[in-house]
């Protein structure tokens, strides 16, 4: 079992990918009383996104808050490339991380959600980083507690939240494992960056490629549906 700590209630950022479904059923199975947070940046993968988020809080019957990131997005428009851009860089997705003068926008993500589990008074929030975000980051851990340290920090008279990232020792092709022994309908999750007007993943774009090679690691049969 996936460990959260005695941290609850908490906040569960659901981008709709394969790791933050993973987190999210982890957090359900260790009994954590979830609130669901998901960014919307208005990006070609977000109503994808969005929509796996609307169903897990309403197979779940957990609250949702949506909030819109989208001017992120608008703000980065002529200074990313536009492939960059169709990126979701919240997540630290493939494209993103593959340019080596890349400048992540993951911070962003992590303090509209900081400020949303304070308001709310939940004890944490969880993230759903894993072992290769890490890998192509070696300092991310120390981030990450220096980010909890600022929140501190800044808020000296109340309770600051836990950051929680209970997935960050697993490799990609560990978290499908653990998804499909959980039952996550793994075939619901978004990776593609590439298919607006479709329900299927573009098949050829770096998530896809990216997301492919992960089932063939895990041994864990790729429901995904591919256009090509």
């Amino acid at each position: 079992m996936i460990e959260f700590g005695k941290h609850d209630p908490i906040v569960v950022v659901l981008s709709g990918g394969i790791d933050s479904s993973v987190l999210l059923y982890s957090a359900i199975e260790a009994g954590k009383q979830v609130t669901l947070f998901h960014g919307y940046y208005n990006k070609p993968s977000s109503q994808h996104e969005l929509a796996f988020a609307k169903w897990a809080s309403q197979n779940f019957r957990l609250p949702l808050e949506v909030v819109d990131l989208s001017g992120i997005t608008s703000m980065q428009v002529g200074y990313v490339d536009p492939v960059q851009i169709a990126s979701d860089e919240a997540d630290m997705k493939a494209e993103e991380l593959n340019n080596e003068n890349a400048i992540s926008g993951f911070h962003t993500l992590v303090s509209a959600v900081a400020y949303f589990t304070q308001i709310t008074g939940n004890a944490a929030f969880a993230l759903g980083l894993i072992a290769e975000q890490e890998a192509r980051r070696p300092e991310l851990r120390i981030a990450l507690d220096l980010f909890e340290q600022f929140l501190q920090k800044l808020n000296p008279h109340s309770a600051a939240p836990a950051l929680l990232s209970p997935l960050l020792g697993l490799a990609k092709k560990d978290v499908i494992k653990l998804g499909a022994q959980m039952n996550v309908p793994l075939e619901r999750t978004w990776s593609c960056s590439a298919a607006v007007q479709s329900s299927n993943h573009c098949g050829v774009c770096s998530q896809c490629n990216e997301r492919k090679q992960a089932f063939i690691d895990s041994g864990v049969p790729d429901v995904t549906t591919y256009s090509a």
